[in-house]
């Protein structure tokens, strides 16, 4: 049935199902067992089936298929590390998460992983994501104000100044002035 849904793709049941996937987090760490670990697993391979067979190779989205692609970028709640793998799933919905608002969980669930993997693939991985978020975007998010800034301190600790600067720099641009204080305080 579940690929029977699959083939028709058809938009409003595929975000339904993600909704339903989204709904699975367990943000509690002390309440995660091997059921739902077995869960998480199957969500994170559903995520990356639909890209591999859905959209891969593409390079032009229409309306439909943006907004399913924002949806799916809810489902970074489930990874518990950056590795090279991951860093790449990011980096394909990092574009779309400006529909529908999806930029805000988006945001909290990078912050929330940013510190968690491979430090050298990290530090390398988190700006170019952030940056592939706000590339094309007529407008850069602003919230959650906390999680922006503590990603651009990372990046900025972590010794990705050239990623931090352009987040900064990009901002400013806008007139968004609220990175400016962390600019100051790293600029050398």
């Amino acid at each position: 049935m579940f690929r029977h849904l699959i083939n028709r793709w058809d938009k409003k049941q595929i975000t339904d199902v993600i909704a339903f996937f989204w709904m699975q987090r367990i943000e509690d760490i002390e309440k995660v067992d091997e059921e739902y670990k077995s869960i998480k697993e199957k969500i994170i391979y559903f995520w990356e089936w639909i890209y591999e067979n859905k959209f891969k190779g593409k390079e032009k989205f229409d309306e439909n298929e943006s907004i399913i692609l924002s949806e799916l970028s809810k489902l970074t709640i489930f990874l518990d590390e950056i590795n090279q793998k991951n860093c790449e799933l990011l980096k394909k919905y990092a574009p779309f998460v400006m529909k529908n608002f999806n930029y805000y969980f988006f945001i909290e669930y990078l912050d929330n992983i940013k510190d968690k993997g491979d430090k050298e693939i990290i530090k390398d991985c988190i700006g170019k994501i952030y940056l592939k978020m706000i590339e094309n975007s007529e407008e850069y998010p602003q919230y959650p104000t906390e999680n922006i800034e503590s990603i651009v301190k990372f990046l900025y600790i972590s010794g990705n100044k050239k990623d931090a600067d352009e987040i900064c720099n990009k901002y400013s641009e806008k007139g968004i002035l609220f990175l400016k204080k962390i600019y100051d305080e790293f600029k050398s």
